[in-house]
């Protein structure tokens, strides 16, 4: 595939929840749109690439947009070691290489989330394509040296090749870009018929709050404040400089800092859907995992730091004001865990790498970032695999009761105002 198609693949997955402005630069009030269901048309006006017939992209009831099937593009990326990356779906439009079977032979573990999930890099270098790899050597490792709790059902043959798939546990990479909480919930309503185990949603702290926050606007009617000429200066002229890195943090801590109450708002929308996720999981016997991914500034805050500081001055943001996007998967992250949500912030974990783990271009994770997150996560999920599963339909577990001493907010929302 030519290198022109670059820039609309770069486009579909650097808005992944941003802002969703309309065509000519025209910013849509999500409660003006009317009615209260996420249909084809109304959808078009949160996913632009569903207006093509011939993108990447197409429309789906229930997760709203999913990537098409059986389809292989490539372009031109100059940080990549090939110069290339390919991007290619599966027989059910998933980052997959192999066709995904519609019974399982092992554990299924079902991934989803926004482009930092999708990759951008080739199949077998996205992080869940990695941590299938991880898993199976480790259990590979664990049958290879039988203890008093391995029995036959536990052992693995190693993985073949970088790219290849253990037949003893499988992790399907089901992320889109451009796609948020919302569509996670769809994305697990849609892929029920292949009984994962394991459901991961992982939320990119760069960007899906904001993208929660609109589609939120669309259903509840809120009518955000209108954003002022000053505000919308500032940000196309950082657009017209930096159009593949702004969507990835810096948008998002824009807007915070210009409507500082609605990041609240966005908050509870998020924390919302992910609680629904889990009740759907219970109910069909499902392990969920949150994950979050933090910001190419917060991990390695010093690489490329004159870029950084630029389109933060062009922004006219500060450090701390930028800091909203870590801030807020910390809180995020507080509020799965109350909730006997796993939940795995992958921030701390993803610090102090001796080599850059994001794309200077677009901030997208780069190969060693995948295989960083994925290592991140690697250790917390076989702790819930090896566990017992709870059956069908159990209850929610209630969270634990806040000591006296230290009151709890009321809700997410607050600790965020804080």
């Amino acid at each position: 595939m030519s290198a022109l198609l670059a820039p609309a693949l770069l486009a579909a997955l650097a808005s992944c929840g941003g802002s969703h402005e309309a065509d000519e630069g025209r910013i849509v009030d999500p409660a003006s749109l009317p009615g209260q269901v996420m249909d084809f048309a109304t959808a078009q006006n949160f996913f632009p690439p569903l207006k093509r017939p011939t993108s990447r992209m197409m429309w789906d009831e229930d997760a709203w947009v999913v990537l098409r099937p059986d389809r292989t593009q490539s372009f031109d990326w100059a940080e990549h070691p090939a110069g290339r990356i390919t991007f290619r779906t599966n027989n059910l439009g998933f980052r997959e290489d192999a066709p995904t079977a519609p019974v399982k032979s092992g554990p299924r573990i079902l991934v989803t989330g926004d482009s930092q999930t999708e990759g951008a890099v080739n199949n077998a270098e996205s992080w869940p394509n990695a941590l299938e790899r991880l898993l199976a050597a480790s259990r590979a490792t664990a049958s290879a040296s039988p203890g008093p709790h391995t029995d036959a059902a536990t052992r693995s043959e190693p993985a073949t090749s970088a790219g290849a798939a253990s037949a003893d546990v499988e992790v399907l990479n089901a992320g889109v870009g451009g796609t948020g909480p919302h569509n996670f919930l769809g994305v697990l309503r849609r892929n029920l018929r292949l009984a994962p185990d394991v459901f991961i949603a992982a939320l990119y702290a760069g960007n899906d709050f904001q993208g929660a926050l609109q589609v939120n606007d669309f259903f509840a009617k809120r009518h955000a404040a209108p954003r002022s000429a000053e505000y919308t200066s500032r940000l196309d002229a950082a657009n017209a400089r930096w159009p593949d890195a702004l969507p990835q943090g810096f948008n998002q801590a824009a807007y915070f800092a210009f409507a500082p109450d609605d990041a609240a708002v966005a908050l509870d929308a998020v924390v919302s859907v992910y609680a629904a996720i889990d009740v759907l999981c219970r109910e069909h016997g499902i392990r969920f995992v949150a994950v979050v991914i933090p910001i190419k500034a917060d991990v390695e805050p010093d690489d490329d730091r004159a870029t950084v500081d630029a389109i933060l001055d062009a922004l006219s943001l500060t450090r701390e004001q930028l800091g909203i996007d870590a801030r807020l998967g910390r809180q995020f992250a507080d509020a799965m865990r109350e909730r006997g949500i796993p939940c795995v912030d992958a921030l701390d974990g993803m610090r102090g790498a001796a080599v850059p783990l994001y794309w200077r271009k677009d901030h997208h994770l780069d190969i060693a970032g995948n295989e960083r997150l994925a290592a991140v996560v690697r250790e917390p999920l076989e702790v819930l695999l090896a566990s017992p599963a709870a059956p069908p339909g159990a209850p929610q577990p209630q969270p634990a009761p806040t000591p006296t001493t230290t009151p709890a907010p009321e809700s997410p929302s607050d600790a965020v105002r804080r």
